[in-house]
């Protein structure tokens, strides 16, 4: 209002009597706040139309659009619907090095939309590089990764993270946040560049999360206040408010009692279920991936040991050489459609 009355005084008094310096001040300070508040927006709106352009031209319809739309092909739009036909990931003869250790050997795997994979295999055959390799984390030595039909490279920033999301074995580390905080993280890819989410429903789809994941009452306490389990739900929650496509998880039971780590996987498979998501994830435990996963790949140095479904790989023979264990009882439960193993004292070979 200051600023104001002294731009109309100056104004009316222009033509008697030179502004004083205070006067100048204010006039100046006016005109550049009113310039960077217009490059601001004209920014903004370039930014936002030059997004739409370039996701029209790749096949991508627009973030405004809600996310239970985003797996719908447009029937006018024929690269669209290839995108949406082609394979959730697919390596082709991709292979993973570091220095003169081989960590994946030249690898061909195909992950369809919608399925759910347990990437299994003993300690340094390669099923966290194997992750790495699919995320782009990890840098490819030899070969192609593609998501959705387009190489891993040909992807933005941004554009990944809405392809694809990544809930690491460690979850998030004790920091001095508020689980609210941590959880607005996820959606770094659908902010502009000055921290505006472009959707405006935004706010809704945390507090669903939130309140899905039970952290609702959690949300103005710091993530070192919080137990293991309770930061291994909000990493949950931060990838959920990603709205990936692809979820990508790497031993998310590790630490955990047997409450959270059925608890982990059971949000993981309803949010699969009702967004149609993709799942891949590294884990230890046989018996948990026999009964959430479809389809087992098995590692072994870096290479394929073998893949299918849970009866065709769980095989006691095969599992007790890829672990060095004797062959392990393969138990058929009533209540369980997976086959359950049990392994008995003493039966590590030496």
């Amino acid at each position: 209002m200051k600023i104001r009355m002294n731009l109309f005084n100056r104004g009316k008094r222009s033509l008697h009597a030179p502004p004083t310096s205070s006067e100048n001040e204010a006039w100046d300070a006016a005109a550049i706040a009113h310039q960077v508040e217009e490059l601001r927006q004209a920014e903004a709106d370039h930014e936002a139309q030059s997004l739409r352009e370039a996701e029209k031209r790749r096949g991508w319809e627009p973030q405004e659009i809600e996310v239970s739309r985003r797996g719908q092909a447009s029937a006018a739009d024929p690269s669209q619907t290839e995108s949406q036909e082609a394979p959730a990931i697919e390596l082709r003869g991709a292979a993973c090095r570091y220095g003169s250790v081989q960590a994946v050997q030249p690898l061909d795997w195909t992950v369809q939309r919608g399925e759910f994979w347990a990437v299994l295999g003993p300690n340094g055959s390669g099923k966290t590089s194997l992750l790495g390799l699919v995320s782009g984390a990890e840098r490819l030595s030899a070969g192609e990764v593609r998501l959705a039909g387009r190489p891993l490279a040909d992807y933005g920033r941004r554009e990944r993270a809405r392809q694809l999301a990544v809930l690491p074995q460690e979850g998030l580390p004790p920091l001095g946040i508020t689980v609210r905080d941590a959880l607005e993280m996820g959606r770094f890819p659908y902010r502009d560049r000055f921290g505006r989410d472009r959707d405006p429903a935004a706010q809704e789809h945390l507090a669903r999360i939130a309140g899905r994941l039970e952290l609702t009452a959690l949300l103005p306490r710091r993530l070192d206040e919080l137990s293991g389990g309770q930061r291994q739900r909000v990493a949950l929650g931060q990838v959920m408010a990603q709205q990936p496509q692809i979820l990508l998880l790497d031993e998310p039971t590790a630490y955990l009692d047997v409450y959270y780590q059925l608890d982990v996987m059971e949000l993981v498979r309803e949010w699969r279920e009702e967004a149609g998501l993709t799942v891949v994830a590294v884990l230890h435990d046989l018996n948990l991936a026999a009964q959430y996963a479809e389809r087992l790949l098995l590692m072994r140095g870096g290479a394929r040991a073998a893949e299918g479904t849970p009866e065709e790989v769980l095989i006691p023979e095969q599992i007790g050489d890829l672990f060095g264990v004797k062959p392990p009882l393969v138990i058929q439960h009533d209540e369980l459609p997976a086959p359950q193993l049990l392994f008995r004292a003493g039966s590590v070979k030496r």
